[in-house]
């Protein structure tokens, strides 16, 4: 959802989604302006009184006259109206223009979205008269006359000659703006408004179809249509559905040529007579991410995350866990770029963007965080090439299963790394047992950074990837040293009616890659933290693989109450043997 405006353009409200929430309050969110600020806001209806029209609301090209005799052209009265009009044309003309090219910019950006994009535009359009001319537009024969007659007897300064033919700069304007819109895959259903407001209601637009004929150039043009005459949105917009509602997709094999941004046209025919066939125009050969603008950069990282599809070239990998809350849980998600991405890094600051989406089964998001993290890959080079980069930021959520999505960003040549989870988040108000996967504890000397998040602490929390004194990093992709040892922190969740936790016992083993072959895991305690407000228990060990041949395992955890054998609570890991 975007708005348009000639003071700040093209403005992004909401981005392709799925949680309709979210689409609700956007949409909610542009309501009508204050009087003082309509002008501003609304740049094609041009509600109000043009700028030094002295009759305020109404045009000379409105008012009706018996004869051109009644009305003497030569009248003060109407050479100050028509100085009026004429600079309110201009003025308007102005506005229109701005208004187009922040459209083109809008249309450019959308290439960047891959696929056939609908945009449904809501508008009044701008005053037909102002494109295609007084000649044909005015539906008065009254003042055709009389402009007629007074330019056979030589007084053209009583109306203004420029606007009685069409618009050649602004026709060119709106070419260009179409045009992009094809470029890029869009097709344009503008639902006129201004049917919306009652009869003789001027405060919210000029008169009914007025402004028909811009927004069917703009429609037509792209393929679409016009929808009109009628105070029915929801008729309307079911008319668009239907007639989108049935897409063939067609796939070819794409030459390239190595022009940046090149645009290659395309021609789809069918042999059946009396069929149209609404295709794009063409497609464009990939910009580099340096030419692309602000907005182009964010929707293309929109349709990525959107689509769940694509894994990009940059190497990322994320890892989310659920621990208890009295009444939310805290989700720690961690993100990993691996030192290969920093391999051939250029000196100087590494701009790093990252973005984090966590969605509920009905596609709302629960929570998320963005972050952009500079990085001096002077000083911090060869950390970062030896051990990568791990980011730790917090969300919150309610009980349920939810979809975590991750994007990271090279804000320098725009590479990307895209990774989805899946998380569910337990009730953890009842009395039981609960274990959480086996963290491999990372003792390598990468760059490690935690995020803050806004507000205070929650009193009886504490910082879960910690054992006493002793803080840790999980290791989102284990790897363990053939031969050598890991240390693995054990973490547990036991309800109970007091504070005591009862005993319990711990029961491990490895599990090869086909889940068949079992052996009993060598585990040495190290070390372990008292129940936690949350009745959280943290185990730290060190982990054996010397009788381990190289390749792809699991680490199975089972913990059982040592006075009830039915309590017990299983999870595990996956680790790799270099």
């Amino acid at each position: 959802m975007a708005t348009t405006s000639v003071e700040q353009g093209a403005r992004l409200r909401m981005t392709f989604t799925a949680d309709r929430r979210q689409l609700v309050r956007a949409i909610s969110s542009v309501g009508l302006p204050s009087q003082a600020e309509e002008h501003a806001y609304d740049p094609l209806a041009f509600v109000f009184s043009l700028p030094g029209d002295p009759t305020s609301n109404s045009s000379v090209q409105e008012q009706t006259h018996g004869t051109s005799s009644i009305i003497d052209p030569t009248s003060s009265t109407r050479l100050y109206a028509a100085m009026a009009q004429k600079d309110a044309d201009d003025y308007a003309v102005t506005r229109v223009g701005s208004h187009l090219n922040a459209m083109s910019s809008l249309a450019a950006a959308l290439d960047a979205v891959q696929g056939r994009k609908t945009i449904v535009y809501f508008s009044e359009g701008f005053d037909g008269r102002l494109l295609f001319g007084s000649v044909v537009r005015s539906k008065s024969k009254e003042n055709s006359r009389s402009e007629n007659d007074a330019m056979l007897s030589g007084q053209f300064w009583t109306f203004d000659v420029d606007r009685r033919w069409a618009d050649g700069p602004l026709h060119r304007d709106l070419s260009g703006t179409v045009d992009l819109l094809r470029r890029s895959d869009c097709v344009v259903y503008a639902i006129d408004i201004s049917g919306l407001k009652g009869e003789g209601d001027t405060s919210l637009g000029s008169a009914a179809g007025r402004g028909e004929e811009s927004l069917f150039a703009l429609a037509h043009g792209t393929g679409g249509e016009v929808l009109k005459n009628t105070n029915d949105l929801f008729e309307q917009l079911k008319r668009v559905s239907e007639r989108t509602s049935l897409t063939y997709v067609l796939a070819f094999q794409a030459p390239r040529t190595g022009a940046d941004g090149r645009f290659h046209s395309l021609k789809v025919r069918v042999k059946r007579k009396g069929m149209r066939v609404s295709a794009r125009a063409g497609y464009y050969e990939s910009k580099s991410f340096q030419s692309m603008t602000p907005l182009q950069r964010m929707l293309s990282a929109a349709d990525v995350i959107t689509r769940d599809k694509q894994e990009g070239t940059l190497p990322l990998e994320l890892l989310a866990l659920s621990f208890g809350g009295e009444k939310i849980s805290r989700v720690p998600v961690l993100l990993q770029i691996h030192a290969s991405a920093f391999a051939s890094a250029r000196p100087g600051q590494f701009p790093l963007e990252l973005y984090v989406y966590i969605t509920g089964e009905d596609g709302r998001v629960a929570d998320f965080f963005t972050r952009v993290v500079s990085i001096d890959t002077v000083a911090s080079g060869e950390r970062l090439r030896r051990s990568g980069l791990v980011f730790y930021g917090t969300c919150r959520l309610l009980p349920g299963r939810y979809r975590v999505r991750a994007y990271a960003r090279d804000g320098r040549d725009g590479r990307f790394g895209f990774r989805v989870s899946a998380l569910e988040v337990p009730d953890t108000s009842s009395a039981g047992m609960r274990a959480l996967p086996p963290l491999f504890v990372d003792a390598e000397d990468g760059i490690r950074l935690r995020d803050h998040p806004a507000g205070a602490p929650v009193a009886g929390e504490a910082e879960p990837f910690r054992v006493g004194d002793t803080a840790f990093v999980p290791r989102i992709v284990p790897t363990v040293v053939a031969g050598g040892t890991s240390r693995v922190c054990l973490m547990l969740y036991r309800k109970t009616a007091g504070k005591a936790i009862s005993p319990f016992e711990i029961q491990a083993e490895v599990v090869d890659a086909d889940g068949r072959a079992r052996r009993p895991a060598r585990l040495s305690l190290i070390g372990r933290s008292d129940p936690d407000a949350e009745g959280l228990v943290k185990l730290l060990l060190d982990f054996s693989a010397t009788d381990l041949p190289t390749g792809d395992y699991s680490l199975r955890v089972i913990f059982r109450d040592a006075r009830d054998e039915r309590l017990q609570s299983e999870s595990e890991a996956r680790f790799h043997v270099s």
